[in-house]
Protein backbone atom coordinates (compact mmCIF):
# COMPACT_ATOMS: atom_id res chain seq x y z
CA UNK A 1 0.00 0.00 0.00
CA UNK A 2 1.36 3.42 -0.95
CA UNK A 3 1.86 6.13 1.68
CA UNK A 4 -0.56 8.52 -0.02
CA UNK A 5 -3.32 5.91 -0.17
CA UNK A 6 -6.19 7.14 2.05
CA UNK A 7 -7.66 3.65 2.54
CA UNK A 8 -7.07 1.85 5.78
CA UNK A 9 -5.99 -1.81 5.71
CA UNK A 10 -9.34 -2.88 7.18
CA UNK A 11 -11.12 -1.04 4.31
CA UNK A 12 -9.25 -3.26 1.88
CA UNK A 13 -10.38 -6.32 3.84
CA UNK A 14 -14.00 -5.16 3.57
CA UNK A 15 -13.62 -4.60 -0.18
CA UNK A 16 -12.26 -8.13 -0.60
CA UNK A 17 -15.22 -9.52 1.39
CA UNK A 18 -17.59 -7.74 -1.00
CA UNK A 19 -15.66 -9.08 -3.99
CA UNK A 20 -15.78 -12.65 -2.64
CA UNK A 21 -19.56 -12.25 -2.25
CA UNK A 22 -19.71 -11.11 -5.90
CA UNK A 23 -17.85 -14.23 -7.02
CA UNK A 24 -20.02 -16.49 -4.88
CA UNK A 25 -23.27 -14.93 -6.17
CA UNK A 26 -21.91 -14.57 -9.75
CA UNK A 27 -22.43 -10.78 -9.78
CA UNK A 28 -20.55 -8.55 -12.21
CA UNK A 29 -21.08 -5.16 -10.55
CA UNK A 30 -21.81 -3.67 -7.13
CA UNK A 31 -22.37 0.06 -6.63
CA UNK A 32 -22.54 1.19 -2.99
CA UNK A 33 -23.12 4.80 -1.91
CA UNK A 34 -23.24 5.96 1.71
CA UNK A 35 -22.78 9.72 1.92
CA UNK A 36 -19.13 10.57 1.33
CA UNK A 37 -18.17 6.92 0.99
CA UNK A 38 -18.78 5.49 -2.46
CA UNK A 39 -17.67 2.16 -3.84
CA UNK A 40 -18.01 0.65 -7.31
CA UNK A 41 -16.66 -2.83 -7.99
CA UNK A 42 -16.86 -4.36 -11.47
CA UNK A 43 -15.87 -7.89 -12.37
CA UNK A 44 -15.47 -8.90 -16.01
CA UNK A 45 -15.25 -12.65 -15.49
CA UNK A 46 -14.63 -15.24 -12.82
CA UNK A 47 -10.93 -15.39 -13.80
CA UNK A 48 -10.20 -11.73 -13.22
CA UNK A 49 -9.62 -9.81 -10.00
CA UNK A 50 -11.71 -6.85 -8.86
CA UNK A 51 -11.63 -3.37 -10.34
CA UNK A 52 -12.44 -0.90 -7.58
CA UNK A 53 -13.21 2.79 -7.91
CA UNK A 54 -14.45 5.21 -5.31
CA UNK A 55 -14.87 8.90 -4.69
CA UNK A 56 -11.64 10.90 -4.96
CA UNK A 57 -11.77 11.65 -1.24
CA UNK A 58 -11.96 7.96 -0.38
CA UNK A 59 -9.81 6.19 -2.97
CA UNK A 60 -6.71 7.40 -4.78
CA UNK A 61 -6.10 4.44 -7.06
CA UNK A 62 -7.83 1.40 -8.53
CA UNK A 63 -6.98 -2.01 -7.19
CA UNK A 64 -6.50 -3.22 -10.77
CA UNK A 65 -5.61 -0.70 -13.52
CA UNK A 66 -6.99 -1.01 -17.06
CA UNK A 67 -4.78 -3.13 -19.32
CA UNK A 68 -4.50 -0.66 -22.18
CA UNK A 69 -5.90 2.46 -23.81
CA UNK A 70 -8.49 0.45 -25.77
CA UNK A 71 -10.02 -0.84 -22.51
CA UNK A 72 -10.20 2.69 -21.12
CA UNK A 73 -11.79 4.00 -24.32
CA UNK A 74 -14.31 1.17 -24.32
CA UNK A 75 -15.29 1.82 -20.69
CA UNK A 76 -15.77 5.54 -21.42
CA UNK A 77 -17.91 4.74 -24.47
CA UNK A 78 -20.05 2.41 -22.35
CA UNK A 79 -20.99 5.33 -20.10
CA UNK A 80 -22.03 7.79 -22.86
CA UNK A 81 -25.71 7.42 -23.80
CA UNK A 82 -25.71 3.65 -23.94
CA UNK A 83 -28.69 1.40 -23.33
CA UNK A 84 -28.75 -2.18 -22.09
CA UNK A 85 -30.86 -4.66 -24.03
CA UNK A 86 -32.28 -7.16 -21.57
CA UNK A 87 -33.46 -10.67 -22.27
CA UNK A 88 -37.26 -10.64 -22.60
CA UNK A 89 -37.52 -14.23 -21.34
CA UNK A 90 -35.72 -17.12 -19.67
CA UNK A 91 -33.98 -19.37 -22.15
CA UNK A 92 -30.76 -20.12 -24.02
CA UNK A 93 -29.20 -17.41 -26.15
CA UNK A 94 -27.76 -18.22 -29.55
CA UNK A 95 -25.60 -15.57 -31.19
CA UNK A 96 -25.65 -17.18 -34.67
CA UNK A 97 -28.40 -18.69 -36.86
CA UNK A 98 -26.90 -22.19 -36.54
CA UNK A 99 -23.76 -23.81 -35.13
CA UNK A 100 -20.67 -22.90 -37.14
CA UNK A 101 -22.27 -19.80 -38.72
CA UNK A 102 -21.01 -16.28 -38.16
CA UNK A 103 -22.71 -14.50 -35.23
CA UNK A 104 -25.59 -12.14 -36.00
CA UNK A 105 -23.58 -9.26 -34.49
CA UNK A 106 -20.16 -8.60 -32.99
CA UNK A 107 -18.98 -5.84 -30.68
CA UNK A 108 -18.49 -2.68 -32.72
CA UNK A 109 -21.06 -3.62 -35.40
CA UNK A 110 -23.62 -1.01 -36.47
CA UNK A 111 -27.07 -2.55 -36.98
CA UNK A 112 -30.30 -1.24 -38.43
CA UNK A 113 -33.70 -1.16 -36.80
CA UNK A 114 -35.37 -4.58 -37.01
CA UNK A 115 -32.13 -6.48 -37.64
CA UNK A 116 -31.86 -9.80 -35.77
CA UNK A 117 -29.17 -9.61 -33.08
CA UNK A 118 -29.66 -13.03 -31.45
CA UNK A 119 -32.07 -15.90 -30.89
CA UNK A 120 -33.39 -17.01 -27.51
CA UNK A 121 -34.68 -20.55 -27.28
CA UNK A 122 -37.47 -20.90 -24.74
CA UNK A 123 -39.57 -24.05 -24.39
CA UNK A 124 -38.23 -25.41 -27.71
CA UNK A 125 -39.32 -22.22 -29.54
CA UNK A 126 -36.74 -20.05 -31.29
CA UNK A 127 -37.44 -16.36 -30.61
CA UNK A 128 -35.59 -13.84 -32.76
CA UNK A 129 -34.50 -10.75 -30.82
CA UNK A 130 -34.33 -7.73 -33.09
CA UNK A 131 -32.78 -4.29 -32.65
CA UNK A 132 -35.51 -1.78 -31.84
CA UNK A 133 -33.49 1.06 -33.40
CA UNK A 134 -30.37 1.67 -35.46
CA UNK A 135 -27.47 1.28 -33.04
CA UNK A 136 -23.88 0.30 -32.44
CA UNK A 137 -23.20 -2.88 -30.44
CA UNK A 138 -20.89 -1.66 -27.68
CA UNK A 139 -20.70 -4.80 -25.55
CA UNK A 140 -22.06 -8.33 -25.61
CA UNK A 141 -22.72 -9.68 -22.12
CA UNK A 142 -24.03 -13.17 -22.92
CA UNK A 143 -21.94 -15.96 -24.45
CA UNK A 144 -23.30 -18.23 -27.16
CA UNK A 145 -25.45 -21.12 -25.84
CA UNK A 146 -25.55 -19.54 -22.37
CA UNK A 147 -28.68 -19.64 -20.22
CA UNK A 148 -30.20 -16.20 -19.70
CA UNK A 149 -32.93 -14.98 -17.38
CA UNK A 150 -35.69 -12.52 -18.11
CA UNK A 151 -34.38 -9.01 -17.43
CA UNK A 152 -30.70 -10.05 -17.65
CA UNK A 153 -28.61 -7.63 -19.74
CA UNK A 154 -27.46 -9.33 -22.95
CA UNK A 155 -26.22 -6.38 -25.05
CA UNK A 156 -25.07 -2.82 -24.47
CA UNK A 157 -25.93 -0.56 -27.41
CA UNK A 158 -25.40 3.03 -28.45
CA UNK A 159 -28.51 4.24 -30.33
CA UNK A 160 -27.74 6.16 -33.54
Amino acid sequence: MKKNDSRKPDDLDEIMKVYKLMVKENLTEINWDQGKRKLLIKRKSSRQGPVVAGSPAEMTQNVQPADNAADIEKEQEEKKGTVKIESPMNGVIYRSPSPGDEPFVKEGDVVSSGQTICIIEAMKLMNEIKAECACKIVKIYAADAESVNSGQPIFLILPK
